[in-house]
């Protein structure tokens, strides 16, 4: 069973529900366990379907499911959000009220404690330019590091359309356009889109890649290697 990231999903009773939209695959296993199927286009939504609910995938790689689009409808939704873990220099520069001026609605609120009052001969110089300026600056928020949370199993990978694949150096070789699963779900290849590297779609089997992360996957070979033996295949 080849799963195509992009490629369209139909129910049971003949309805396209979606396309294939990322794959979620088990961390210690390498097995598909859930596909997620977007739905819609300017209202969009997300699907769970695990991979005991394919039925097959035909030759033109069309999804098909053993559940209805009634069924596909209360499957649960995916769930991604993001969360700003902040560090123990963000905390010290939280945002903090100024008392409000007269006249105004309400506080202002700022990113960072108020810089010591120097005199005015210490100021620096800035040039004000009207065309560019206003009275007041965007706030800038500090730096953060981005945390990902859903409601897939925590040991579960998530693989996109483009997820970048770098060589034995780091080097980025390309990006998956393609998963190649076995009968029992097991990622056996990837299909690595043709690019700068490449001029042909090249099959990378799974033997070729060293570790899985939902930022790339790498390979244990360099880009030439990957190069001669993809020709040869």
């Amino acid at each position: 069973m080849q799963i195509e990231l992009g490629k369209p999903v139909v129910s049971k009773d003949g309805e396209r529900v979606g396309r294939v939209d990322r794959i979620a695959l088990d961390y210690d296993t390498r097995e598909v366990k859930q596909v997620i199927v977007h739905q819609g286009v300017l209202l969009t939504r997300d699907r769970i379907v695990d991979r005991d609910l394919i039925e097959r995938v035909d030759p033109d790689g069309t999804v098909r499911l053993t559940v209805t689009a009634a069924e596909v409808e209360r499957l649960p939704e995916f769930v991604e959000a993001e969360f700003i873990h902040p560090t123990e220099d963000d905390l010290r520069s939280l945002p903090y009220l100024l008392p409000g001026i007269p006249g105004a609605t309400g506080p202002a609120i700022l990113w960072a404690p108020p810089a010591p009052r120097q005199p005015a001969a210490e100021l620096p110089y800035h040039e004000f330019d009207p065309a560019t300026s206003g009275l007041f600056s965007p706030a800038v928020p500090p730096e953060a590091v981005l945390e990902v949370e859903s409601n897939l199993p925590a040991d579960a990978l998530l693989l996109s359309r483009g997820t970048n694949v770098l060589d034995r150096e780091g080097e980025k070789v390309g990006v998956v356009d393609e998963v190649e699963t076995n009968e029992d779900g097991e990622v056996v290849a990837f299909v690595v889109r043709a690019g700068v590297l490449f001029h042909r779609d090249v099959r990378v089997p799974i033997d070729w890649v060293s570790s899985i992360t939902e930022e790339a996957v790498h390979l244990r070979l360099s880009a030439d290697e990957v190069r001669a033996l993809g020709q040869s295949g």
